[in-house]
Formats: C-alpha cells, sequence, structure tokens
C-alpha cells in the first residue's frame, strides 16, 4: 500500500486547525528562493499551502520573518478567472444560498477591469462601475443577524475608500443576501445609485479560501507585460502587494502546521459485504494508540440538527463539518459514523444552486466519490441539498433536504474526539 496517499488525510485535519475561519493562520516564512509554483508545492508538501492573508493576518505576516528580510516574498494569491466578492467574506454570516443572491440590470455585470465595483441604481438594480468614481454609500451596522442594520452615508467616497470608512466605523460595506433587503436598501436611496460591498477580480487563492481582503500598493496590480500573474509581499513597504512574473525565484510565505516527518499510522478498509461491518487493519509500523490518536480528531455529535445548524455547531465548538477526500478518511468517518443514533450522518458537503455542482466546504483537494446508487451527482441538481454518509451498511454518501435533522461528525483539534 502507499503510505503517502494514507498519511495524507491525518495531516489535512492539522492543518485544518489554523484555518478555522476567525482564527488567524499560522504563517512560516521560507527564505530560499522558488518560483510561485515550486513555493506552493514546498508549502502543500511541508504545510498546508502559501499564504492566504486575511484582514487582521499583516501583522502576522510581518512577525513571521524573524529576520532583516525587507524584500518580496510570495503569498498564494494567482491571477484567475473574474469573478464577484462581497466585502464581507465570513460565508457563517450568509445563510442558505444567501451569499449568491444577484440583481443586475440587463446587460450587467460586463465583466470589464474598468467596472469592477458594483452599485446601487434608484430602482435597486445593480450594476458595474468604475471602483475610483465617487458616489454616496451603504454601510453594514453589524455583523449579526440581530443587529446587521444598513446605514445610508450621504458622502462621496470610491468604493475603497467607502470600504475603509465602513469597517473602520461600523462593520463593512453592505451585502445584500435576499430580495426582501434589496427593496429595503432602496427605499431609502432618495433617488441616487450607491455603492455596495460587492467586487470583483481576477485573483484566488491558492488554497481555495474566499478572504477579499486587498493590500495592494499604490498602482498595483498593473500586470506590468500582461505577465505579472502572481502576488508577493513587499516587506519593505509595510507588507503590501505587488503583482509580479510567477517564474521569478523569491523567498515565501507558507501557512498552517508543520507537517510531521515521523511515520503516521496507516489503515487499509476490507468491507465485508455480508455483514455490512467496515473492519480496519493497521499496519504493523501503527500501534493501537497511535491509530486511536488518529480517528481522535474526529468527533461524531450525537445530536439531531439540520445541516446549517451542524456546520454552525462544528465550527463554534470544533473545528468544521467533516470533509472526506480520500478512501482512508472515508473509513475512519465510516467507523465513526456506526455509533450514529440516525440512519445517515452529515458531511461537509453540499450543492451550490448557482454553479450547479457539488463542493466540500474547506475546499479541499480530492477526487474520491462514495456515492449510494441513484445519488450519483450527475443529474442530480436539487437545490437545499446537502450530502450524508450512511450509519450502517456500505456506509455511501446520499444527497438529503439540509432540513432534516441527523447527527454529524465534526473535525477536532484537540485530538479529544469520542
Amino acid at each position: 500500500m502507499n503510505n503517502t496517499a494514507i498519511v495524507y488525510p491525518v495531516l489535512l485535519i492539522l492543518g485544518l486547525c489554523s484555518m478555522i475561519p476567525g482564527l488567524s493562520p499560522q504563517y512560516h516564512f521560507v527564505n530560499d528562493c522558488k518560483n510561485w509554483t515550486e513555493a506552493q508545492k514546498y508549502c502543500r508538501e511541508k504545510y498546508s499551502d502559501l499564504a492566504s492573508v486575511y484582514r487582521d493576518g499583516i501583522g502576522s505576516i510581518r512577525e513571521a520573518v524573524h529576520s532583516d528580510f525587507t524584500g518580496k516574498a510570495w503569498i498564494g494569491l494567482e491571477r484567475g478567472d473574474i469573478k464577484w466578492h462581497w466585502s464581507l467574506a465570513d460565508r457563517d454570516f450568509y445563510r442558505d444560498r444567501e451569499f449568491e443572491f444577484r440583481n443586475w440590470k440587463q446587460g450587467e455585470p460586463r465583466n470589464h477591469q474598468e467596472m469592477s465595483c458594483a452599485a446601487m441604481d434608484h430602482n435597486g438594480k445593480w450594476f458595474g462601475d468604475n471602483c475610483n468614481r465617487e458616489r454616496h454609500f451603504i454601510c453594514l451596522k453589524g455583523r449579526s443577524n440581530d443587529n446587521k442594520g444598513f446605514i445610508l452615508l450621504q458622502q462621496n467616497k470610491t468604493w475603497r475608500e467607502a470600504q475603509t470608512f465602513c469597517r473602520k466605523n461600523h462593520a463593512d460595506l453592505v451585502i445584500v443576501q435576499n430580495q426582501s433587503e434589496n427593496q429595503e436598501i432602496r427605499n431609502v436611496l432618495q433617488s441616487r445609485s450607491v455603492w455596495i460591498g460587492l467586487f470583483s477580480d481576477p485573483w484566488k487563492w491558492s488554497d481555495h479560501s474566499n478572504s477579499s481582503f486587498r493590500f495592494w500598493r499604490s498602482n498595483q496590480p498593473n500586470n506590468n507585460g500582461g505577465k505579472q500573474h502572481c502576488v508577493a509581499v513587499v516587506l519593505k513597504y509595510s507588507g503590501r502587494w505587488n503583482d509580479l512574473q510567477c517564474k521569478k525565484s523569491r523567498p515565501f510565505f507558507c501557512q498552517g502546521r508543520m507537517k510531521s516527518e515521523a511515520p503516521l499510522p496507516t489503515t487499509e478498509s476490507h468491507i465485508d459485504k455480508k455483514t455490512s461491518t467496515a473492519k480496519y487493519k493497521y499496519t504493523e509500523r501503527a500501534t493501537t494508540e497511535e491509530a486511536r490518536s488518529v480517528q481522535d480528531y474526529l468527533i461524531l455529535i450525537q445530536e439531531n440538527k439540520t445541516w446549517n445548524d451542524a456546520l454552525h455547531y462544528c465550527r463554534e465548538h470544533h473545528v468544521n463539518l467533516v470533509t472526506v477526500t480520500t478512501a482512508a478518511t472515508h473509513n475512519w468517518v465510516a467507523k465513526k459514523a456506526e455509533n450514529a443514533s440516525t440512519a445517515h450522518v452529515w458531511l461537509g458537503l453540499r450543492f451550490t444552486c448557482v454553479f450547479k455542482f457539488w463542493f466540500w466546504i474547506t475546499s479541499e483537494p480530492g477526487c474520491y466519490q462514495n456515492w449510494a446508487n441513484g445519488h450519483e451527482p450527475a443529474g442530480l441538481e436539487e437545490c437545499g441539498h446537502t450530502g450524508a454518509i450512511e450509519s450502517g451498511g456500505e456506509h455511501q454518501w446520499v444527497s438529503l433536504p439540509e432540513t432534516d435533522k441527523l447527527n454529524f461528525i465534526c473535525y477536532t483539534c484537540d485530538g479529544q474526539g469520542h
């Protein structure tokens, strides 16, 4: 058996502990010159990934250097397809499908680089415009559904100036989660167009995180020569960012916990279809104690909750709903699920109605699938459905309405799963 493929899920679980929304990632400065792709490969092998940077992470990036280096160092931002993002990127703030709500005017958005910030007109319709244009704007008052509210600021500011003002004095530029909120905002516009907290850019993070934070230097990014597709921190300029050619060799920042060089426990699964029981055989290197410690990074919660409530519970009390991207992880999850009090157990798998595909909420790479007959993703495009694993039988995956109430499995960082 290939040990590398089996060890990976354990390291994945450990790496997630530094990537929970609301916690700053653990950054590591690597003073070894590599091009962007080489740096990405190194970080994924030794840590979790190239660094993603959040609004409160610039200080941590600079503190990670521990030397007098003041040059340019790669982070995990690279050029991709143009996408629209909310300024407030924390998915915990959004109820189901509200992150994807849009109310564009006909013919919008044009996805033109000069029209990369969104505004709302007096009819409540959205359009893209030049971010440097000045107009009034709407701030989001608070970050919870109880106190979020909307505040009209009758001051002329660019989109970035408006974002900075709202983040300093309130929560953020306004997000619009549904048609009712859109109408509520329209009612206070006073026949003017205003900035809202939606913007587009072509940048994506190596770990697929949804951080909308950008910390560009003046006149950056400029894609000089049309070949600058990767991003570096410029430490002598307060850690602000430049876009640069990816082939250039530079130091870089990784994120996550360093992966252990010591042998880790591995498993083989043997499914006995007559008894529908999963049996596990550990390699001679792995002691029973080591094997138990691996599985202790998964915890079964024997409470019946909807998928969204389960997600919030895992993120509040542990790390996240479990992601299953390899056969080995599936085996450990199946073992936990056998003790559930419900016929199925929630996983961190959901369907997006906007883009019509299934995805893991942690965006971890992996092609492993174990769908039950009749539940395969092809053609299964039901809004409001999420993924669960059978607690018995062959422990296959099924698609269920997210309003069903089931037990669920969380990742935990402290090895206290049971």
